[in-house]
């Protein structure tokens, strides 16, 4: 999602139409197999008492698991044919010699471009595949990508106290937002027993009520609690990074799990009930691009849950977070000296691939 997000608020013209599309039924849509490749079959059985049918395949069908690779290299392929070139640290990443930049993923991709530029694209693409209809992101219409909904809206340039933007045609400044109120909310639906908690501002729970009690739950409410942690991850690692923390904190116990920690759990569930509507919001456009990269860790915070420290990193481009992780360090460090080195090594170490990847999309990197 990291790309995705560089993608929406990396510098450029404020003029840029940002577009998606999903093609319909894409394996099928794959190249056939070569004459040469070794053969497949599938088996039909039409009821448990008939004969069973095999035929040959001609190509990838849904259900292979080499069924996505085939359709990515169908599509890349073409892209590269129309003159759309690969790059080489995001595969998933094509950009012509004007700057139009596509990014699949699977059967769905999103670009951004002058308007010329986007026209020929999608006129090239359903020549070429059967499409569903694309969607344009305009004022009255948010555009819909992988579970987030991307908005944007036109403001006066005095009502944006930064020196890095730009304006639009109509003299306007394009400020662009993502959310994910509808995903999150459809998923709360499913727990009608989230506890109301007034003015709630943290998703934490204080470490002494998650181990207040440690009756271990019972295999369903295991199951429960798992399939919590892993909806709460997808939501952090993608969007909520205010979720970070407590999610990893209460992942630690995903086997292990408690009557206190599922508490601590909905704790966090109440949190996001109640901040449903949060968003990532930044210039659309800006002049030129800024990168920061910040880094904390605590030490041995989670004690007597474990002796190591937690280590925090954010990367901001233009002023948007674009990447976090928050993980517990591997080791105890002596002193929160110690720690911070520690987590300082790892804000290092973490920018290097997200930069190489920047600098794919044209994005300038200013190295050491």
């Amino acid at each position: 999602m990291s790309t995705v997000k560089s993608l929406l608020y990396k510098a450029g013209s404020p003029d840029d139409v940002i577009c998606s599309i999903d093609v319909s039924v894409a394996f099928l849509q794959s190249d056939p197999y070569p004459c040469d490749a070794p053969k497949k079959y599938v088996k039909y059985l039409p009821h448990k008492f008939a004969t069973p049918i095999y035929a040959e395949l001609s190509g990838p069908v849904y259900g292979l698991r080499s069924a996505s690779l085939d359709w990515f290299m169908t599509l890349s392929k073409w892209l590269e044919s129309e003159g759309y070139h690969p790059k080489d640290n995001e595969r998933c990443v094509f950009v012509n010699d004007k700057g139009f930049t596509v990014v699949t993923y699977v059967d769905d991709l999103i670009t951004r471009g002058s308007r010329d530029e986007t026209d020929r694209f999608y006129k090239l693409l359903n020549q070429r595949f059967d499409c569903k209809e694309s969607t344009e992101l305009d004022p009255n219409n948010a555009l819909s990508f992988l579970g987030f909904d991307i908005t944007y809206v036109d403001v006066e340039p005095s009502l944006v106290d930064t020196h890095n933007k730009q304006v639009t045609k109509e003299g306007k400044v394009r400020i662009i937002s993502i959310d994910q109120e509808e995903c999150v909310n459809q998923f709360l639906a499913n727990y009608d027993d989230i506890p109301v908690i007034k003015n709630i501002n943290s998703p934490m729970a204080n470490k002494h009520q998650i181990l207040a009690n440690d009756t271990p739950l019972d295999g369903e409410g295991v199951n429960k609690y798992q399939s919590i942690i892993g909806v709460l991850n997808y939501y952090a690692w993608n969007l909520r990074y205010d979720l970070a923390f407590a999610t990893s904190r209460l992942s630690q116990f995903n086997n292990k799990a408690t009557v206190g920690t599922m508490q601590g759990l909905y704790r966090i569930l109440s949190y996001l009930k109640a901040t449903s509507d949060f968003r990532t919001t930044g210039i659309f456009g800006p002049k030129h691009d800024e990168l920061k990269y910040y880094s904390d860790s605590d030490h041995a915070g989670d004690l007597p849950i474990t002796t190591c420290s937690h280590s925090g990193t954010m990367l901001l481009l233009n002023g948007v977070p674009i990447r976090w992780k928050s993980k517990k360090q591997p080791k105890t460090s002596r002193s929160s000296a110690e720690a911070e080195i520690y987590a300082l090594g790892q804000t290092v170490d973490e920018p290097n691939f997200v930069n190489w990847k920047l600098q794919d999309m044209g994005v300038k990197i200013q190295m050491p």
